[in-house]
């Protein structure tokens, strides 16, 4: 995660990557890399690629990832729902 500037006085948010948002989901899912990948046929190298944000799931992947995390697949992919 890294900070967006702000306005003097203004709070700073976090940007969350797509990656963070994969993490985040897998995690309060319960689960570790493996079982993401295990869920989605891939391997667990793939899944940590995805989240260290060296590569990224094509739409299809994004919509196995919201369906296995049950997360909202627009907040998976823009970070809002």
């Amino acid at each position: 995660m890294t900070d967006t500037s702000a306005p003097h006085g203004a709070k700073k948010r976090p940007a969350w990557t797509l990656g963070d948002r994969i993490r985040k989901a897998r995690t309060e899912g319960g689960m570790g890399q493996a079982d993401l990948a295990a869920l989605l046929g891939l391997s667990e190298k793939t899944i940590a690629r995805w989240e260290a944000g060296a590569t990224q799931p094509d739409a299809d992947g994004l919509m196995q990832i919201a369906d296995a995390t049950q997360v909202d697949p627009t907040w998976l992919l823009v970070g809002e729902a």
